[in-house]
């Protein structure tokens, strides 16, 4: 936590009035099943059990980077992962991506469906899979993105299982 309340210091007296910046540090450790993690306002990570076919999130509960200069992070510890378990870390570039003209969001139903055909596919495609679905969704590559979209997939994986 100390680097991160640094960034957020510096942050805070480098950035214009009102300006800020999520960020989340998670350290995840397969052997044990757990994760650990500081999210400086960060969206929670999803989490898919593909053995009861259940979501949930995990969440951090600390202001953005660059709000208030003083603020003391806190790190938070999941333990008992399914052993199985998919996660996804996303910005809500992801699920609050529009139609066009200020139409329809996408949200986070979309994204399980996706999650829940595609959990056993490599990560790769599994991104690659979100970004088509948004793109069509909001009617093209060509169509404006109006926020970021960031998206990263790790999964767990059996011990015995080295190749995954």
């Amino acid at each position: 936590e100390p680097m991160i309340e640094s960034v957020n210091t510096s942050l805070y007296h480098d950035s214009p009035d009102g300006r800020f910046m999520t960020l989340m540090y998670a350290v995840l450790d397969r052997p044990a099943r757990q994760i650990t993690l500081v999210s400086a306002g960060h969206d929670p990570i999803i989490v898919y059990d593909p053995d009861t076919d259940e979501f949930f999130e995990i969440e951090g509960h600390d202001l953005p980077l660059g709000v208030e200069p003083s603020w003391e992070f806190t790190e938070t510890v999941h333990k008992d992962l399914p052993p199985r378990a998919l996660l996804l870390f996303g910005t809500d570039g992801i699920w609050e991506c529009r139609q066009p003209n200020e139409g329809e969001m996408y949200g986070k139903e979309p994204l399980y469906e996706l999650i829940r055909k595609n959990h056993d596919r490599p990560a790769e495609h599994i991104v690659k899979q979100i970004i088509d679905d948004l793109n069509a969704f909001k009617g093209g590559k060509d169509e404006p993105q109006l926020d970021d979209i960031t998206v990263v997939v790790a999964r767990l994986v059996p011990e015995d299982n080295t190749s995954a």
